[in-house]
């Protein structure tokens, strides 16, 4: 009996694999990302660098004239890059409290190192002065010219060669308080109130006699007017 010999069937072929792509908004991102870490990677070394490079040094905290001496409510402590300038200020690690001023200084300056006089020959005088004769402003570290007027209305220093009725007595002085009375201060007269200003100490004997029983008017002055008279 014969059989039939049946030919093998050829296997039908799978279509090749193909490898899954992803999509090309996935690569944006990856690369938006990287971008986003190195950024902040740079800014926090600046940071960091910055903050190492930083110095603590004092400011003020209000505008002062010169002849003012410092107390503890004129000045703060604030962290700055200076580099190379730092010595040029007063570091925290130093107390200027108690020293004088030398030059105006403004509230949110740093407080420069040779702005600072150690041996000041300055000293605070108290004149009174009527109330209404004292701008409402004028407080302490302002600078201020002080006029004296005769009680019969003719100058002060009346056999200078002024003709006017007022002459000037104090010039660019430093205010040192103004109050009703200040304590530790050279006093004359019995005005309403008293201004302290300070002044070369080789000036008060000259400044006692032009305001020996004369009006005192106060008056304001620009900073960039030259400081207190000299001898």
């Amino acid at each position: 009996m014969s059989r039939s010999v049946s030919s093998p069937t050829t296997p039908e072929l799978s279509p090749p694999a193909r490898r899954a792509q992803r999509p090309k908004w996935l690569d944006l991102r990856l690369l938006v990302g990287v971008l986003l870490v190195l950024a902040a990677v740079i800014t926090g070394a600046r940071v960091v660098s910055a903050a190492d490079d930083s110095v603590t040094v004092w400011a003020m905290t209000a505008d002062l004239a010169a002849g003012t001496t410092l107390t503890e409510a004129d000045i703060e402590t604030i962290d700055v890059g200076l580099g190379e300038h730092a010595a040029a200020y007063v570091a925290a690690g130093s107390n200027p409290v108690g020293l004088t001023l030398t030059r105006d200084v403004n509230a949110g300056d740093l407080l420069p190192a040779s702005a600072l006089d150690e041996g000041s020959d300055l000293v605070e005088l108290a004149l009174s002065v009527p109330a209404s004769n004292i701008p409402m402003s004028v407080v302490r570290g302002d600078r201020v010219g002080i006029y004296a007027t005769g009680a019969d209305g003719t100058p002060a220093a009346a056999d200078s060669a002024s003709t006017g009725a007022t002459v000037l007595v104090v010039d660019a002085a430093a205010v040192a308080d103004v109050s009703e009375r200040s304590q530790g201060a050279l006093s004359v007269g019995s005005g309403e109130l008293q201004i302290v200003v300070r002044i070369p100490e080789c000036a008060v004997a000259a400044i006692l006699d032009d305001t020996a029983d004369r009006v005192l008017t106060v008056i304001e002055v620009p900073s960039a007017a030259r400081p207190a008279q000299d001898c």
